[in-house]
């Protein structure tokens, strides 16, 4: 993140605003723990660093070389998982991606604000507000909707241009591109609880263009006073925008009006989206995320209540770990017990232990 010359300066002058001597910290999808150490140099008295993933490993050399190594610790998991030995003051996070729909980034925030804020402390950021315009992208557009025009013309390619069109993108527009006023999508105050994430709206051309699809962005308030943005018209930042194609697109006069309808709704890990437009005339663009998924139907299968599953190879190897993983037997021990029991998958006893040391979500550290 702080290679985001917007999101990093932003992000230290929250936390110079909000970090006290004697206060404890908990930076929540820490990475390299940058901003919880960098809390720490500020005074705080103890500093949690969360983070499921190796990168927080090079927190240890980089709280050392600021001096502060005895007052981090840091905790390999994800948030949700834990509880902190104790509540935070200040809790300092950026689970985001281009939008803050990013995987269980809102679940993750009402979580830490419930179990792991000190009474009367201060949660950055403390609001995201998600806005929507039309936008005129004809380079974009190419490159999503239009990817497989190129296809020599005996082959038929509807279908891969269908899975095109009902995919999101990054992408890097400026003001000038946008083809109507902006619009709120939704207002994520997250002292409160999550607002329905859909909408309908009604929007008129502000210029003569083509509306390519919707873009989206979002404004954050980290602390009172401290704001950023991924908007087209703030400086460019790492985010970027979110794109949302219309096929067909719409040519527009100034003053055309079009119906807007948007919505999200997490399934699994991410959101799955969908999006439309309907102007005037009654041309009409439809498009979903769920079609932008090229169907296996033997994942599917797998996931009818009526498949009966059974163990594969990788099942039996996992299984034949952990029943041997009593507290007592080493990795050493572990390896030879699966090289013993899976000769032709481990050749030697040092493959076997390279397996199961990768195994990490499967050892308590």
């Amino acid at each position: 993140m702080l290679v985001d010359p917007v999101r990093g300066a932003k992000y230290f002058a929250a936390l110079r605003r909000s970090v006290k001597p004697d206060m404890v910290v908990a930076d929540i999808g820490a990475g390299p723990g940058v901003l919880g150490i960098y809390a720490a140099t500020l005074g705080a008295r103890r500093v949690y660093l969360v983070e499921p993933e190796s990168a927080v490993n090079a927190a240890y050399a980089l709280a050392a070389e600021n001096g502060v190594a005895e007052r981090i610790e840091v905790i390999r998991a994800t948030s949700t998982s834990i509880e902190l030995p104790e509540r935070a003051d200040v809790i300092v996070s950026d689970l985001r991606g281009v939008t803050p729909f990013h995987g269980h980034h809102l679940e993750a925030a009402a979580d830490m604000r419930r179990r792991l804020l000190a009474p009367g402390g201060v949660c950055i950021p403390r609001r995201d507000v998600v806005y929507s315009a039309l936008v005129e992208d004809d380079t974009m557009y190419a490159r999503t909707v239009g990817a497989w025009s190129g296809v020599p013309h005996p082959v038929a390619h509807e279908s891969l241009t269908a899975l095109s069109s009902n995919g999101w993108y990054r992408a890097r527009t400026s003001e000038q591109q946008l083809l109507s006023e902006p619009t709120r999508f939704v207002t994520l105050d997250y002292d409160c609880p999550t607002p329905p994430l859909h909408a309908r709206w009604e929007t008129h051309a502000t210029r003569d263009g083509t509306a390519h699809g919707l873009l989206l962005w979002f404004d954050t308030a980290l602390v009172p006073g401290i704001e950023l943005s991924n908007a087209p018209s703030a400086p460019p930042a790492l985010y970027g925008q979110a794109f949302f194609p219309f096929r067909p697109a719409f040519t527009l006069r100034r003053g055309d009006r079009l119906q807007i309808a948007l919505r999200a709704v997490l399934a699994g890990d991410d959101y799955a989206w969908s999006w439309m437009a309907d102007d005037d005339a009654g041309h009409a663009a439809r498009h979903t995320t769920l079609r932008s998924l090229p169907l296996d139907p033997a994942a599917l299968a797998v996931r009818s209540d009526d498949f009966v599953p059974r163990r594969s190879e990788e099942g039996e190897i996992i299984r034949a770990l952990l029943d041997a993983a009593d507290g007592a037997t080493t990795f050493g021990e572990l390896a030879r017990v699966l090289s013993v029991r899976f000769p032709d998958r481990f050749e030697t006893e040092q493959s076997a232990l390279d397996y199961a040391s990768r195994l990490e979500d499967l050892w308590a550290r």
